[in-house]
């Protein structure tokens, strides 16, 4: 018995109660997914996963739930430990709620992402119909085609299921496009093949429909690219007031309640260092993943994504951890408060977690910003390239020799040291779709990888005729236009979070030694508690300063990689303000 088989032997009335009255919707809603299981399967897995989180998390929940009020209720004044003790107990008893609601949200989330996954191969696709119908071949052997790759990984899963229902389930191939687009969630999708359907039927012009349809799309992923341009603006001004603003807010608030405590002086500074770094390394930073997420989801981009600098920020992350918990308990005392005096320089935790963090990510900001410069020119360089190719083609040379020709004769700069090692394999004798195959398996360009496929396709089925790779040239190039045209929109939000940090950290600095002068005088606070509360909130704004470059990043050039740099360089901004902090207090600090 499998998990499945128990899940619905043991929530077996429950599902077919489900099932009776949300069936037929339930069902569609599942093919619209594809997500290929049946209805009374998908709740077993649904309402199994809530019962046995029920049984773990509620009495967990009640018992924290318990405590914390027992607590709170014994204690004149709150502190922080129950507070989170509470919160912790209330997401325990509502956690078997979130486990079914996730659950029921996921074949939606799949079908959103699949969706998005259509619409960004959707141009590429477009152009292959197009360039294949010049070519005089139909789209069902276009179809069958994509089924075979992997290269448009969403579409070719919708290939797959047509092919099957075809050739397998026997229906014509018409129908079976018909039926397929229309259980596809993306409109314009259905409506490229809805559309050729309707052509193929009534004897319409097909090669124009689909140049018409390519024309279509195009402009539509245009507009996309501005839409999301203008969003991530709003974005950017939305992150800058609720991560910088609040927080400066906040820093305010806790540092009044530090120096004006209704009893204990000490139990006041404590509080509100606790307030602080709960509200500095919890909610800021989730905050910013929040903001990293709608960034993902609000702009045109390929599906597909280079892990190699995230890697190389993996490893970077590790020796900063090692780094930073080795100093914290050995050189540190496991103390925010403790302070090296290095000559006239004292360092806190604060210091040293900011220089180790721009040391050990500094290389795989270095190794990012080289692989997406390096991806960049390349996939500019390929789009030049077919145009070259198409001009000496329109003089009667072959495609072999007009490859060996451009890569004497031309520098492409990223791609030449590729286009040198096709041009000797050629001569050597290999296939060209051998070498274009093994050129696409290399680059980590996936618009180079599909100019490439197209090139191939256009040789091998389109007979390398003028005509089309007249249009292969002028995608590629319009493409690579529009990518172009959203990095420039962003660019000026990339800078957006440095004013934010330097607001912050010089904020930070005037506030911290005014509550220093003001302490020294009031409450007759050591020198050790002055800098336990300093080095706390420096502490936070280090963390919030890097994660705003990762934002800086991803809202400001489209990919969190290209952020590696931005959390370098501005947590080295607030390292040297932060070091400055002395000769800047005694400008704005009476």
């Amino acid at each position: 018995m499998d998990l499945d088989e128990l899940a619905l032997s043991l929530t077996g009335p429950l599902v077919n109660w489900y099932v009776k009255r949300h069936g037929q919707g339930l069902e569609r809603f599942l093919k619209n997914a594809k997500v290929y299981m049946s209805p009374e399967r998908f709740m077993a897995r649904v309402f199994f996963a809530t019962v046995m989180t029920a049984i773990f998390s509620v009495p967990i929940g009640l018992y924290l739930t318990y405590m914390a009020i027992e607590s709170l209720l014994n204690t004149l004044s709150p502190s922080v430990g129950p507070m989170i003790m509470l919160v912790f107990g209330v997401v325990m008893l509502i956690l078997p709620l979130m486990v079914y609601s996730i659950m029921m949200a996921l074949p939606r989330m799949q079908s959103s992402d699949f969706q998005f996954k259509v619409d960004s191969e959707l141009p590429f696709f477009a152009a292959y119909l197009a360039m294949i119908s010049q070519s005089g071949l139909s789209v069902t052997s276009a179809i069958e085609r994509i089924a075979g790759i992997k290269l448009l990984e969403a579409i070719g899963k919708v290939a797959r299921e047509i092919v099957v229902k075809n050739k397998a389930f026997g229906m014509d191939p018409l129908t079976a496009l018909t039926e397929t687009a229309l259980s596809t969630p993306s409109h314009l999708f259905q409506s490229l093949i809805v559309g050729y359907v309707t052509n193929v039927r009534t004897g319409g012009d097909i090669l124009h429909y689909l140049e018409i349809r390519l024309n279509e799309i195009v402009n539509d992923t245009i507009d996309r690219v501005r839409r999301g341009a203008e969003f991530l603006s709003t974005l950017m001004e939305s992150y800058i007031g609720a991560g910088v603003i609040l927080l400066i807010g906040l820093n305010v608030l806790y540092l009044a309640q530090a120096i004006t405590p209704t009893g204990n002086p000490i139990g006041a500074l404590q509080q509100a260092v606790n307030n602080n770094l709960l509200f500095g390394l919890l909610v800021v930073p989730a905050i910013s993943v929040a903001f990293i997420y709608l960034g993902e989801v609000s702009i045109y981009r390929v599906p597909y994504t280079d892990t190699r600098p995230y890697i190389a920020f993996g490893i970077s992350t590790t020796v900063a951890m090692v780094a930073i918990l080795a100093g914290y308990t050995s050189m540190f005392h496991s103390d925010l408060g403790y302070v090296i005096n290095v000559g006239p320089i004292s360092i806190d935790f604060a210091i040293y977690m900011a220089t180790v963090m721009v040391i050990a990510y500094t290389p795989a900001a270095i190794y990012a910003g080289k692989v997406i410069a390096e991806r960049r020119s390349l996939e500019r360089a390929f789009s030049d390239f077919l145009r070259d190719f198409t001009e000496l083609r329109k003089s009667g040379f072959t495609p072999e020799k007009i490859i060996s020709t451009l890569a004497d004769t031309r520098d492409y700069g990223a791609l030449s040291r590729y286009l040198k090692d096709i041009s000797k394999q050629i001569k050597y004798g290999v296939p060209i779709r051998v070498v274009l195959s093994e050129f696409m398996s290399k680059t980590r360009s996936y618009y180079a990888r599909v100019f490439a496929w197209l090139l191939l396709e256009s040789i091998e089925y389109g007979g390398a005729t003028p005509e089309t790779l007249e249009s292969l040239a002028s995608f590629s190039s319009l493409m690579i236009r529009i990518n172009d045209d959203l990095l420039a929109r962003l660019k000026p939000l990339r800078f957006v979070p440095y004013i934010g940090a330097m607001i912050l950290t010089l904020t930070l600095v005037i506030m911290v030694f005014t509550v220093v002068s003001l302490s020294s005088v009031l409450l007759h606070l050591s020198g050790y508690y002055v800098n336990y509360v300093t080095g706390s909130f420096a502490l936070t704004t280090v963390v919030d300063s890097f994660i705003m470059g990762l934002v800086a990043g991803k809202l400001g050039e489209g990919e969190l990689s290209a952020g590696f740099k931005h959390a370098v360089a501005i947590t080295a901004l607030v390292l040297l303000i932060y070091l400055a902090s002395p000769f800047i207090s005694k400008l704005f600090v009476v």
